[in-house]
């Protein structure tokens, strides 16, 4: 439940911050294919600029976390918590199959694939629960990623989406996390046992954040410009970053 608890809170933030505008934006494309094909890979790309390296940090944090914020007797909740962030990467990579399919008119691909989802989840569930809670966890991670080529291939069907296009726009993060996670490592693995759970999990989430950031900022300098532009947008106007009248 801890572990499980975390994973939603955070997929309620990106839900919550997505899901309101992106149906009525793909609705408005519906009769334009290419736009909207190319509206999914821009939301898609900018949504896991965010999403996928906070699981993988997740992930990486999880021991330290878990021991700081609810104490070393939650410590059974840490590996569920790790295999939980890895479904979070696909849930984000996912999160506006649903809002395509309905904008484009064809509600009815969701319940087939609401359908399959419930039943390889419901089969894998069946077999994992007979050996713990890491297992069904597991079963939940593997279950969605069997399902995931159905969604590609009703996307591919609906609005013609390439697997290789969208990898393509989604390889800086990819690669800016893959260097994040090893930074986080190379300094759990040094001071690890130098320093108490609550300075290494600082640490760890400081170096983690000012890597990923470089990294972005220096393989995908637009998206980085882009992201910032939103962040800078979204704040007050008496904020940090005013805007200047003109």
């Amino acid at each position: 439940t801890i572990a499980y608890k975390m994973f939603l809170t955070i997929m309620q933030l990106f839900q919550e911050a997505t899901q309101k505008v992106s149906l009525p934006t793909f609705s408005r494309l519906q009769d334009d294919p290419v736009k909207l094909r190319q509206t999914f890979y821009t939301a898609t790309s900018l949504t896991s600029l965010i999403g996928v390296p906070a699981f993988i940090g997740l992930a990486m944090i999880s021991p330290e976390f878990i021991r700081v914020v609810f104490g070393p007797q939650w410590a059974l909740s840490i590996p569920v918590m790790q295999i939980l962030s890895l479904n979070g990467i696909l849930v984000i990579l996912m999160s506006f199959s649903g809002p395509t399919i309905m904008a484009v008119g064809q509600p009815s691909w969701n319940l087939r694939l609401l359908t399959l989802n419930t039943i390889v989840k419901t089969g894998a569930f069946l077999v994992a629960v007979q050996y713990g809670i890491v297992w069904v966890a597991a079963a939940l991670v593997a279950s969605n990623y069997l399902v995931w080529p159905a969604y590609l291939w009703v996307l591919k069907k609906l609005i013609s989406i390439e697997l290789l296009a969208l990898m393509k726009r989604l390889s800086p993060t990819f690669i800016a996390t893959a260097l994040m996670a090893g930074a986080i490592w190379v300094l759990k693995y040094l001071i690890s046992t130098q320093v108490n759970d609550q300075i290494l999990l600082t640490m760890s989430v400081l170096v983690g954040a000012v890597v990923y950031g470089i990294v972005i900022a220096l393989i995908a300098p637009q998206l980085f410009k882009h992201v910032f532009s939103l962040i800078q947008t979204a704040l007050p106007e008496n904020g940090l970053f005013k805007k200047k009248q003109t």
